[in-house]
């Protein structure tokens, strides 16, 4: 995060980024305002949210070489939050991917073997 937010500022000059964070990475602000990032809360205009998941599932079922492609991308996002290191901002047990799939358009969400080990683990947890 901290190099791409670089990226906005080329030699000697400001820059300024936008960073979107899942419910489930809010730690990520609290470390990067450690490291001495500024960080600037917005919020949206709530009246002007639209949900696009319908149309995106329209869009998906009339094509199976962006279906493919959605289901892909979903596979790349939930691969990449696994293999980050700071697990407790990058949980991929705290992610909904049912949700994250409906989202994305998809109508299932897609098998991801490698993370097979790690959602058993959320089934199984004991809640005491």
């Amino acid at each position: 995060y901290i190099h791409r937010a670089g990226r906005t500022a080329r030699y000697h000059r400001k820059g300024m980024s936008l960073l979107f964070l899942a419910p489930s990475e809010t730690k990520m602000a609290t470390n990067l305002k450690n490291a001495g990032i500024p960080l600037k809360k917005v919020k949206p205009n709530t009246s002007a949210l639209l949900t696009v998941g319908t149309r995106f599932a329209s869009f998906i079922a009339e094509d199976a070489v962006l279906k493919y492609t959605a289901q892909r991308a979903l596979v790349s996002y939930v691969r990449s939050i696994h293999l980050q290191k700071d697990k407790e901002v990058f949980d991929i047990t705290k992610i909904d991917l049912d949700a994250l799939a409906k989202n994305m358009g998809l109508a299932t969400t897609p098998k991801i073997q490698q993370l097979k080990g790690s959602l058993t683990k959320k089934k199984n947890m004991s809640y005491d």
